[in-house]
């Protein structure tokens, strides 16, 4: 008689075993480890060692310049007050956090709710200085400033979730094209579309006109496993660090392969698909 289904059934116990170690000691090492492993536990320790990053008040301009006298990095505190005033920040404010709000996860409940059940796990994120709200669904929110892109996929947006854009602007043209599906979408001032960004190549054409913004709503993949590993430590009975410290507030930084290109969108060239 064959012992094949009986090695089977052992095997498949050891793996469960094995992976319940795995998940356990992730969680001791979560909760005890001081050890900076992780990018965003780096940039933490590196942002509160004065003797590693030099704190610079803001009662100076600050520019930093490389041998050839090239700009690398410049501060200047208080410049957009002073040039428009007072009440320039504030109103500014109100609206990007009025567009940041709206959350363009409506044709798929299952995820808007998966999405909102995430970002419940970064309490820190909850104040005053963050754009967020009690149905936050959202981990990433950007205005796109007269954008035109390559063909590209956004490698760092959740497997199979749905990004949200709002193009508004006095412009003409400016359509999303998705090669894959073989159509140019015309989005015009004010219309709402969602993507699956990172499974489906696309681009924005070109466009004419005064300007051309791009509010655009986005959940990251790391958010949504930094989320998951802290619902399996509290179902252990413990608690990952939130690094409520850290300049971005307990949100996960990408790590290095999130970032296959030096641009600064994030979006990575589609690959072509040979015929």
């Amino acid at each position: 008689m064959s012992t094949w289904p009986a090695i089977r059934v052992e095997y498949a116990q050891a793996s469960e075993n094995v992976l319940d170690a795995m998940e356990t000691i992730e969680s001791s090492y979560a909760q005890n480890s001081k050890t900076p492993f992780e990018a965003r536990d780096r940039d933490e320790i590196a942002g509160s060692d004065p003797a590693i990053l030099r704190p610079v008040t803001r009662k100076v301009i600050y520019l930093a310049v490389d041998k050839n006298m090239k700009v690398l990095l410049f501060r200047w505190s208080g410049a957009m007050v002073q040039i428009f005033g007072k009440g320039f920040t504030k109103k500014a404010a109100e609206q990007l956090k009025s567009f940041a709000e709206y959350d363009p996860c409506i044709l798929d409940p299952k995820l808007l709710e998966k999405q909102q059940a995430a970002m419940r796990e970064f309490p820190e994120l909850k104040d005053p200085t963050t754009f967020t709200h009690p149905t936050e669904a959202y981990s990433t929110g950007a205005i796109l400033i007269n954008p035109k892109t390559e063909s590209h996929v956004d490698s760092s947006d959740l497997i199979g979730g749905l990004a949200g854009m709002c193009p508004v602007g006095e412009f003409q043209k400016g359509d999303l094209c998705c090669g894959d599906l073989g159509v140019k979408l015309s989005f015009e001032d004010g219309d709402l579309g969602m993507i699956r960004g990172r499974e489906l190549p696309h681009w924005t054409d070109d466009w004419t006109g005064n300007n051309r913004f791009c509010i655009v709503r986005a959940f990251h993949e790391c958010v949504m496993k930094e989320a998951e590993a802290r619902q399996k430590a509290r179902a252990v009975g413990q608690e990952r660090p939130t690094h409520k410290g850290s300049r971005n507030r307990g949100m996960p930084e990408m790590e290095q392969e999130d970032h296959p290109n030096d641009d600064p969108s994030d979006h990575r060239p589609a690959k072509r698909s040979k015929k």
